[in-house]
């Protein structure tokens, strides 16, 4: 039973250095609870996030924002007088404010330029030998330790999740402002933000839409789907 819940109201979470000289990347992706309904009604789908850093050297330097703090009040269910008196607890939820997005994005989008995908690549060159050099430290270790997280907890950490489907134009948009603060915390040009097909195809459209606000974000489909449209495009 959750007594108290703490948020942070911090765009970096502990753990990732806000600083320039790292390469620091996110994810979303949705999370789909009570699937299994006899209807098919009464799920939850929530927005999950990550965020990994590649870090070289330096001191952490965490993004200070406040906390707000939510616990459980009593409350008397005898306020009248009459009969017994019980006293429950009511938990009072801490809920992320999640802006409506009016615009209606366009359904057409322009490909990404070569000098982009070159700058960003170009970016993430020493990143990605770093990161090689740690999955294979993280399978030897996996094979020999039982202690070692998967992969996920070994390498990432996760944002606090919104109760929202990723499939409202709110939330890609919420999240696409998280990225770009993280961005400009973290001092970086230019930021990877990984979604699947259906997401990223919305990210995208919102990006056009909100030029150029956006434009330090790199919108990368995940690798199965970057696949399965791949056999897609050569046929079965």
């Amino acid at each position: 039973m959750t007594y108290t819940s703490i948020q942070d109201n911090k765009v970096i979470p502990k753990g990732i250095t806000a600083a320039n000289g790292h390469s620091t990347h996110v994810a979303f992706d949705n999370f789909d609870r009570f699937v299994d309904t006899t209807s098919g009604k009464d799920t939850m789908h929530e927005t999950v996030g990550i965020i990994y850093q590649f870090s070289s050297d330096g001191t952490d330097n965490f993004d200070d924002g406040e906390a707000t703090t939510s616990s459980a009040s009593q409350v008397n269910d005898n306020e009248n007088g009459e009969g017994p008196t019980r006293k429950r607890r009511r938990f009072n939820e801490i809920s992320r404010e999640i802006w409506p997005y009016y615009s209606k994005p366009k359904a057409s989008m322009q490909l990404i330029t070569v000098d982009s995908f070159t700058n960003t690549t170009e970016l993430c060159k020493g990143a990605t030998e770093i990161a090689s050099d740690k999955d294979l430290l993280w399978m030897m270790s996996l094979s020999r330790i039982d202690s070692v997280p998967m992969w996920l907890g070994y390498n990432c950490i996760s944002f606090d999740s919104i109760n929202s489907s990723p499939t409202s134009y709110a939330v890609v948009n919420e999240t696409l402002n998280m990225t770009k603060k993280i961005a400009e915390k973290c001092q970086q040009p230019e930021i990877i933000m990984t979604y699947d097909l259906a997401i990223a195809k919305m990210a995208m459209q919102i990006q056009e839409q909100e030029k150029p606000l956006y434009n330090k974000i790199f919108v990368n489909l995940a690798a199965f789907h970057t696949e399965m449209e791949f056999f897609r495009a050569i046929g079965k």
